[in-house]
């Protein structure tokens, strides 16, 4: 009787679980997860549409409206609304770089910039730019409770002067900060995750390298890592941290530059080669600072080696690059905790698709952030109730007035006064090449012809140079047709002068010997072209009027000699390589024992002896004074806020003024020939070459020797 009703109480159990295997519902393997990042790159404070560069299909240049904050919003709009799965990266030199940005210390980009809808972002080296205390302000963290989106003030201003700040994370895991308190090993945030449908995406951030070398005090209190091998060691660091945190794509959002970032992929390639480093660390790198545009993902280095993650970059403000990733399910993980079970899915990257979306005439302004936008520009633009312009100030110690609108015409471009090496683009005035730039071609003839002037007191110069930056407008001249078949007019305006010149640059006079201008020459092209991409520099090559340079790029780095316990970018350059000869433009050619006197810029107000244009080796440097008349002079001038009297003279005054009397903008041609005839834009898609020039590579110095303290590195005393 029990047995007979055991055997029935079993088999009622067995038919029980069967029922219950049979009626069970299975889950079916989750469905591909399509993440879609949009890259912003360097932005540099551009709120409106400008003329710009652009390369058309059959490979030549024309000129055309591009960019735009009111038409980004659109192209974003676009995409998630397609994708709801959408990340918005803000990578690269964002606060500075305008009119606007250079009297509100970077406000009037903030509110556009936050209605942008960017998820993370990295600053540039541009950002930087308005001292430490106002960077820290910006980025700096905060506390929790007050979740890094107040504003802070500056007490030194008679009102307090709010500093806004961005409303995204910015990350930077190559930067300390030990003023930082709350977490001192941290001025920015290394990484940062993100979750879309179950798929963790991690990002780190890699903020500029060579905010010290725009000038040592930009940086003080802050520490930088230095070198390829810092660099990579903290990607490995970061990338594992993410990876065991269930990161299931891991990308790097780098403000290193294009090259660079190409050269630590592929030094992790070489790790994964010879079996030091595992596979899948890393996924992507968004790249930026440099402006180059990749329509095609950089998967291959030049020696056909393929990277280990591809690099992109969306070539500054004029384009937005979109990167569409298919997440494929793989598996599942499921943790046990005390009595809590947590199950998560794993995901693996099974397609990447990358394209280039022009920011043109064609998208239409989102008219919420247009409204933000005007309102930003309101006070720099012709008053529209008929009321006087109100002047603006800058920084009290920066000297600069804005006495009328921006888009007051200060000058114009006559039709056929403009040339270009290589024709690159004839009648167009800009800076984006990375050699023999239009415009410092026709600007250091200006103050060649300023130097040169019986109305102004200062030593007559044989030789101006200007930094090579990557910032400046397109000025096409009167008659060019644009791409949208407009007419150009050839009017140069106030604003327009402002993006050429951004941040305080006094001018001044000085002299040096033909032999060191020569390594001054040198060392630019070094920083320039140099096959170790850690060796290059914030801009492209000097710019100088008065010489022609003959060169052979394809000669490489001299053997140079770093120099210990200077600042990181210091070489003894003692040989020449690329340099062959220079000539001054009479003809005669530049004779090493002789002394010449030259016409340049000094950097900050705190500039040093025996400095010009950043470059060291020059000898009684003197700042160039504008008199109450306009005339110039050279001299001491008291460094307190000067309302009325002499003052010293900055670049865009000199700019500007000479425009409004009457100068006309020229240029000489080709003032660069490069006996090597390497390939260089527009023959190539890149203004600068990706890995540099010639087969010696200078090894850049693997440690910084300047740490925190900045002061320690200064070049000589105070100018």
């Amino acid at each position: 009787m029990n047995r007979t009703k055991n055997r029935k109480a079993i088999l009622r159990a067995v038919a029980g679980m069967a029922c219950c295997v049979i009626g069970q519902t299975f889950a079916a393997t989750p469905a591909d997860v399509k993440l879609t990042f949009i890259e912003l790159s360097d932005l540099h404070a551009n709120l409106v549409s400008h003329k710009d560069p652009v390369q058309k299909t059959d490979g030549t240049t024309t000129v055309a409206m591009r960019g735009g904050m009111a038409r980004m919003k659109t192209l974003i709009q676009g995409v998630k609304q397609s994708n709801p799965n959408t990340i918005v990266m803000n990578i690269g030199d964002t606060f500075h770089g305008g009119v606007e940005a250079f009297y509100t210390l970077g406000n009037a980009v903030a509110d556009p910039l936050n209605a942008l809808g960017i998820d993370v972002g990295v600053a540039g080296n541009w950002d930087y730019y308005f001292t430490p205390a106002i960077t820290r302000l910006r980025y700096g963290r905060i506390t929790a409770v007050e979740q890094d989106r107040i504003e802070k003030s500056i007490p030194a201003f008679a009102e307090f002067f709010p500093i806004k700040r961005p409303n995204f994370p910015n990350l930077g895991a190559n930067v300390k900060d030990i003023t930082d308190i709350v977490m001192p090993s941290d001025f920015f945030a290394p990484t940062h995750m993100l979750t879309y449908k179950g798929v963790k995406v991690g990002f780190i951030g890699f903020t500029s390298d060579i905010v010290e070398q725009m000038h040592p005090l930009l940086a003080e209190g802050m520490d930088f890592a230095y070198g390829i091998e810092e660099h990579k060691n903290l990607i490995i660091q970061h990338a594992r941290d993410l990876r065991k945190q269930g990161a299931d794509i891991v990308v790097l959002m780098s403000e290193l530059g294009i090259h660079k970032d190409i050269a630590l992929s592929k030094a992790l390639a070489a790790m994964r080669a010879n079996g030091t480093l595992e596979a899948g660390l890393l996924d992507m790198v968004f790249s930026a600072h440099t402006h180059e545009l990749t329509r095609t993902m950089v998967t291959t280095a030049e020696d056909g080696s393929t990277l280990y993650a591809p690099v992109v970059e969306s070539g500054a403000d004029s384009n937005i690059g979109r990167l569409d990733v298919t997440m494929k399910y793989k598996d599942s993980t499921t943790t046990r905790q005390r009595l809590r079970v947590t199950t998560e899915q794993n995901w693996t990257v099974a397609n990447k698709q990358w394209q280039i979306l022009a920011v043109d005439e064609s998208v239409a302004e989102d008219p919420t952030l247009k409204t933000l936008i005007n309102t930003a520009r309101k006070s720099f633009l012709k008053p529209t109730d008929g009321s006087a312009f109100k002047t603006l100030h800058a920084l009290p110690f920066l000297f600069q007035t804005l006495k009328e609108p921006i888009d007051t015409v200060i000058g114009h471009i006559d039709a056929g006064s403009i040339a270009h090496q290589n024709d690159m683009m004839s009648g167009v005035v800009n800076r984006k090449n990375s050699g023999d730039s239009t415009f410092n071609d026709a600007f250091t003839h200006m103050l060649l012809d300023v130097s040169n002037s019986p109305t102004n007191n200062i030593p007559h110069a044989k030789v101006a140079l200007s930094p090579g930056f990557r910032m400046g407008a397109t000025l096409p001249e009167a008659g060019f047709l644009m791409e949208n078949n407009a007419i150009a007019t050839g009017n140069i305006t106030l604003e327009d002068a402002y993006r050429f010149f951004p941040m305080y640059y006094g001018a001044a006079t000085a002299q040096i010997t033909g032999a060191d201008l020569k390594r001054r020459v040198e060392d630019s092209l070094m920083h320039t072209y140099s096959s170790d991409a850690f060796n290059h520099g914030g801009g492209w090559a000097t710019g100088f009027a008065g010489i022609k340079q003959t060169l052979n790029l394809g000669n490489g780095d001299p053997h140079a000699m770093y120099v210990p316990g200077s600042t990181p970018d210091t070489f003894n350059t003692d040989q020449l390589s690329r340099v062959l000869a220079l000539h001054y433009e009479s003809g005669e050619e530049v004779q090493d024992n002789e002394v010449l006197t030259v016409i340049g810029c000094s950097r900050l107000p705190i500039d040093y002896k025996g400095t010009i244009c950043g470059q060291p080796g020059y000898t009684n440097v003197q700042r160039v004074i504008e008199q109450v008349d306009g005339t110039l002079t050279v001299g001491e001038i008291n460094t307190t806020v000067i309302a009325i009297g002499p003052r010293p003279a900055t670049m865009i005054d000199v700019f500007v003024n000479n425009l409004k009397a009457g100068y006309k903008l020229k240029t000489s041609g080709v003032a660069v020939q490069d006996l090597s005839n390497f390939p260089m834009f527009p023959e190539t898609p890149y203004m600068q070459p990706l890995e540099g020039t010639g087969g010696y590579i200078q090894t850049a110095p693997s440690e910084d020797p300047c740490g925190y303290f900045k002061w320690k590195c200064l070049p000589g005393q105070p100018l």
